[in-house]
């Protein structure tokens, strides 16, 4: 399956990339609309792993030159590295149908093809998702010894099961926005191959596309790891403070529609963006990218922050107000 190859010498730090106990690979997939959030992520890594060498391996599509210069140099500055891949559109495109209804764009499918991009000599890759903070460390999740599984995940709380995908048992859907990679067990086991040849053969039970794909195909051949490396958003609780939350969490997932760039969104870890946004050379971009000063914004606005206020404050203790506190709605 060769539809990639490296971009040009410009846009690389380094092509020689030596297996050392020290580095951590990581492989980053976005595009264009995820620029600047992109920037919150990464610096969180950076913030959060000063003791491990990062080296970013990326598919990252519509892209300025410009702006990968920019984003080279701020790897540099922080003792990482960056590598640019190019995926092949025209080809990708040619092999992948997007359903028209979809929130989801071709760029979910680029964390299939790392695993032809990359050196042999690299073993082990963790994949990220760009809608993600890095608020740990993240070398107990890399050095996990998966055996012979091609991937180490997390269970998705959001599925109980998915029985059209063949997942009857509880906990065992899992979701691919945090993966650890066992690069030869993936590439011998042929999960490229497999992930893009069911989505095509069974569309209608592929909602998640290639995340649905991966979990059919991969039914208990995945290793599950503790929810901490992939905390998502549906494991936010309202009644809980932010605080107890995040205790011994490593990286924040902000799944689904409850982006933290989204002034509405109801999820009370928004400000762990907001605070390496706020670090990062995208300093001065918006906090939200969708908010109306209407009357109906600014009250639904006020209203959620009310509520998060109350329980991280544990107001609550004090002033119990039964409606909230008996709510199990987490969507709130």
């Amino acid at each position: 399956m060769k539809l990639l190859k490296k971009e040009s010498e410009s846009f690389r730090m380094d092509n020689n990339i030596k297996e050392n106990p020290n580095n951590i690979h990581v492989a980053l997939a976005f595009d264009n609309n995820y620029i600047v959030h992109i920037y919150a992520m990464i610096t969180s890594v950076f913030h959060n792993n000063r003791n491990n060498k990062i080296i970013f391996h990326t598919i990252a599509t519509g892209i300025s030159d410009n702006e990968k210069s920019k984003l080279n140099t701020y790897a540099k500055d922080n003792n990482a590295e960056i590598i640019f891949y190019d995926i092949s559109q025209a080809l990708l495109k040619a092999n992948i149908e997007i359903p028209a209804d979809s929130y989801f764009t071709v760029a979910t499918f680029y964390r299939l093809f790392f695993s032809s991009l990359l050196d042999p000599a690299i073993k082990k890759l963790l994949y990220i998702d760009p809608d993600t903070i890095v608020i740990g460390d993240l070398r107990e999740l890399y050095k996990t010894d998966i055996g012979d599984f091609p991937i180490a995940a997390i269970p998705d709380p959001y599925f109980e099961t998915r029985e059209e995908l063949g997942i009857k048992e509880k906990g065992k859907y899992f979701n691919a926005g945090v993966m650890l990679i066992d690069l030869k067990n993936w590439r011998e086991q042929k999960v490229s191959e497999n992930v893009l040849t069911y989505v095509r053969m069974y569309p209608d039970r592929v909602p998640y596309l290639d995340q649905d794909g991966l979990n059919a195909t991969l039914i208990n051949r995945w290793l599950m790891l503790d929810n901490k490396f992939n905390f998502t958003s549906s494991d936010v609780k309202l009644q809980i403070p932010a605080k107890e939350l995040i205790k011994n969490k490593v990286i924040i997932h902000y799944t689904s529609s409850r982006k933290p760039w989204n002034a509405l969104t109801r999820n009370k870890l928004r400000y762990l963006y907001h605070y390496y946004l706020k670090m990062s050379p995208k300093s001065n971009e918006k906090n939200y990218v969708d908010f109306a000063w209407n009357i109906k914004s600014i009250w639904a606005f006020i209203r959620i922050r009310i509520k998060e206020f109350y329980f991280d404050h544990r107001i609550d203790k004090m002033f119990p107000v039964k409606k909230w506190i008996d709510s199990s709605d987490i969507y709130y």
